[in-house]
């Protein structure tokens, strides 16, 4: 696979001013680019891809249509919808490359291979069944609205009332606050029965940083690649209730049981044995 070099002198200014500070490249394929939709582009709107390729990349992979215009141009982002190089559904913008390499670079030890490809086709499911609910709706404008709901929407309806694990308590748990629409959007496409894992499972998966430096996902990425069902290790509390009184823990046994600072030291040995 060998790199593009873009034939533009804005484009090193471009990259250095939007790519992020953390993952500070992204990489495309040179027959894919000769090969592609971009080619059916003019130059400039090809230069002002490349432009939104950076800003898209620089915010994770969320971008609104909004932000885009202002970024490139409307004219521009008309062309490249309509070139189907990008796809929008009506708030945000999606580059599929960029999803794809974003994704991989985010996922840990589950379905590192599938999540990307999960996550596209998602979208393109959900896309399919907006403009299929949308033509129903076009068809039928003189049936009463009851009538256009099926079953299935009827029984999510349902669910939603019953629901006791609200998307407002996730959003106050969650100590990352980024694109709160997109996300509860995919919170309500959750069934009970995954809105009572993430609950049950929120806080020690928010306890869990496996190095010093350690940053939690985006919410929006926690939920759609259900990093719920993440296996990590639970986070033992160093201070608990003990016979009515709040005591530190100095360390634990093998067995769980909690050895509390102030009372007898610990042997060379019970060290020993906890640290292996």
């Amino acid at each position: 696979m060998g790199l593009v070099v873009f034939p533009f002198r804005l484009m090193s200014t471009l990259l250095k001013h939007y790519v992020m500070e953390k993952l500070q490249w992204f990489k495309f394929s040179y027959a894919d680019w000769r090969m592609g939709k971009i080619q059916r582009c003019p130059e400039i709107t090809q230069a002002r891809f490349m432009n939104l390729c950076c800003l898209y990349w620089s915010k994770e992979a969320e971008l609104t249509i909004e932000d885009a215009e202002i970024e490139i141009d409307k004219e521009h982002l008309d062309i490249l919808i309509a070139k189907k190089v990008i796809e929008e559904d009506g708030k945000y913008v999606f580059i599929k490359f960029l999803d794809e390499q974003l994704d991989k670079i985010t996922e840990t030890s589950k379905d590192k291979s599938k999540a990307a490809k999960v996550r596209w086709d998602k979208y393109r499911k959900d896309k399919a069944a907006k403009e299929l609910e949308s033509t129903t709706i076009a068809e039928s404008m003189h049936v009463h609205t009851d009538a256009l709901q099926t079953s299935a929407e009827k029984r999510r309806e349902e669910e939603r009332r019953e629901d006791k694990y609200p998307f407002d308590l996730f959003w106050k748990k969650y100590p990352k606050k980024v694109a709160k629409d997109k996300c509860k959007t995919s919170f309500n496409r959750l069934s009970l029965t995954e809105k009572k894992a993430i609950f049950d499972t929120l806080d020690n998966f928010l306890k869990f940083k496996p190095f010093k430096d350690y940053t939690h996902p985006n919410p929006s990425t926690y939920l759609n690649q259900k990093r719920w069902e993440d296996e990590v290790e639970e986070v033992k509390p160093m201070k608990i209730e003990h016979n009515g009184v709040m005591r530190d823990v100095a360390f634990y046994k093998d067995d769980g049981t909690p050895v509390f600072k102030g009372t007898t030291a610990p042997t060379l040995q019970q060290i020993q044995e906890a640290s292996s």
